[in-house]
């Protein structure tokens, strides 16, 4: 799941997410200090959003990247069953047609 060592293609959400969570969940617990917390939370019961922000933030860095992903490192992190949903392929994110 480590870019450059591991797989560049996810099948399912699920999958995208859990890689997600392993290379990001701990930047959104490092965030906790310097976020906070809400009056009346405490950090144990802020742990599982921090974990979620540190996702959206990867989320967010894929969708920000699928071009330059697709063309520059033959990489696509959107999951594969998605694509087909909506019916794009990937050989029109190496062409910069979506």
């Amino acid at each position: 799941d480590i870019p450059d060592l591991g797989q560049d293609r996810y099948d399912t959400f699920d999958e995208l997410h859990l890689y997600c969570y392993r290379v990001a969940g701990t930047v959104g617990l490092m965030s906790m200090p310097i976020f906070g917390c809400a009056d009346g939370f405490t950090e144990a019961e802020a742990k599982e959003p921090a974990l979620s922000l540190g996702v959206a933030f990867q989320i967010t860095n894929i969708l920000r990247d699928v071009g330059e992903d697709a063309t520059t490192r033959g990489r696509v992190y959107l999951p594969q069953k998605d694509m087909e949903r909506f019916g794009v392929t990937e050989q029109q994110l190496f062409d910069q047609r979506v």
